[in-house]
C-alpha cells in the first residue's frame, strides 16, 4: 500500500513540471509579439517623418516662385 502510493505522488510531480515548461513557452511567444509591435511602432514614425520632409520641401518650393514673380513685378515698372 505504502509503495503504491508513493508512486502515485511521484506521477502527479511529473504531471505539475510538464505544465510549468507549456506556460515558460506561452510567455515566450507573448515577448515576441510585443516585440514585433514593437517594430512596426518604429518604422510608422519613421514613414511620418518622411512625409514632414516632403511638406516642407513642397513650401519651400512655394516660396521661391513667389519671390520670382515679385522680382518680374519689380522689375516691370522701372
Amino acid at each position: 500500500m505504502a509503495s503504491s502510493q508513493q508512486q502515485q505522488q511521484q506521477q502527479q510531480q511529473q504531471q505539475q513540471q510538464q505544465q510549468q515548461q507549456q506556460q515558460q513557452q506561452q510567455q515566450q511567444q507573448q515577448q515576441q509579439q510585443q516585440q514585433q509591435q514593437q517594430q512596426q511602432q518604429q518604422q510608422q514614425q519613421q514613414q511620418q517623418q518622411q512625409q514632414q520632409q516632403q511638406q516642407q520641401q513642397q513650401q519651400q518650393q512655394q516660396q521661391q516662385h513667389r519671390s520670382s514673380s515679385s522680382t518680374a513685378a519689380a522689375a516691370a515698372p522701372q
